[in-house]
């Protein structure tokens, strides 16, 4: 990768100016059409899902509106479904949501090489990020809310779902820290009785479609589980019941891919703070 097409995070840094974002938010109008969550957030969540909105869509002014308002209204659903306490009062703050970070410019240049395409697209296929494994675009949304998604540029957020696919993959293969792939996916299913097989081979299916199958299989599957956003149904309910108290972890981080990608907004780009904080999360309630 040529260094030329680097960008320093300094460089990066999109400027977040409060007084523009203030100038260009008209709270009168928020208050009038959206009363059902506009004494939940304080203005500052507006004027930060203003300005994302602005960022994103430059060319569109008169979507300005409706956009932050999806935004903010799946960020308050995200919250709800995270089964964190509600902040102070019940009033929700950018620092709530993780939306305390700068948004960024993409970290290359220019995505036009050759050499550049051959390095976004390789990893192996068990735990690259879908959004890497997919050469057409994703369609992720949360809720019904979708915003247009950009061209893929290999970023951090990408790191950190393969990350969560590494987790993932260990907590569902294995009956515990250290040991053997478990028995449902290396016995004979005429060693389970009847009332499990249904059951084992669900799991191996999952197991085949997520891990284990070829790259063009786990594609597909990748694809489908975020544009269907069916994860919960088909992936979770497989953890191993020594993970357990994991999977909330899961079901959050999993929630946290899907407003990134459906964005592309601060949790895509603060996405790093908001695993750890899930980790430690975790970590306490063991």
């Amino acid at each position: 990768m040529s260094k030329q097409c680097m960008r320093t995070m300094e460089e990066r840094i999109i400027k977040y100016d409060p007084n523009e974002a203030r100038q260009l938010t008209n709270m009168a109008v928020y208050r009038a059409f959206f009363k059902d969550w506009t004494d939940q957030v304080t203005e500052e969540v507006v004027y930060r899902a203003v300005h994302l909105v602005k960022q994103r869509y430059r060319d569109r002014p008169g979507i300005t509106r409706s956009a932050s308002t999806y935004y903010i209204a799946a960020a308050l659903d995200c919250y709800d479904k995270s089964e964190r306490a509600p902040p102070p009062n019940n009033v929700y703050t950018p620092e709530s949501f993780g939306w305390d970070a700068p948004l960024l410019h993409p970290p290359h240049a220019s995505t036009s090489t050759a050499q550049f395409q051959g390095y976004a697209r390789s990893g192996v296929s068990a735990y690259t990020s879908a959004k890497i494994l997919n050469t057409r675009r994703l369609h992720v949304q949360w809720g019904g809310f979708q915003f247009s998604p950009s061209d893929v540029i290999h970023d951090a957020i990408h790191d950190l779902e393969s990350f969560f696919w590494v987790l993932l993959s260990l907590s569902i293969t294995r009956a515990g820290p250290g040991r053997e792939r478990r028995e449902e996916l290396t016995a004979e299913l005429s060693s389970f009785p009847d009332e499990r097989h249904t059951q084992v081979q669900r799991l191996r299916q999952a197991v085949h479609c997520c891990f284990d199958g070829d790259r063009t299989t786990i594609t597909q599957n990748r694809k489908t589980l975020f544009e269907d956003n069916d994860f919960e149904e088909h992936v979770l309910g497989h953890v191993h019941p020594y993970f357990d108290a994991f999977k909330l972890m899961f079901q959050q981080w999993w929630n946290l891919l899907v407003m990134a990608y459906t964005f592309e907004g601060y949790e895509y780009y603060n996405s790093h703070a908001m695993a750890i904080r899930l980790l430690e999360e975790v970590i306490r309630n063991l």
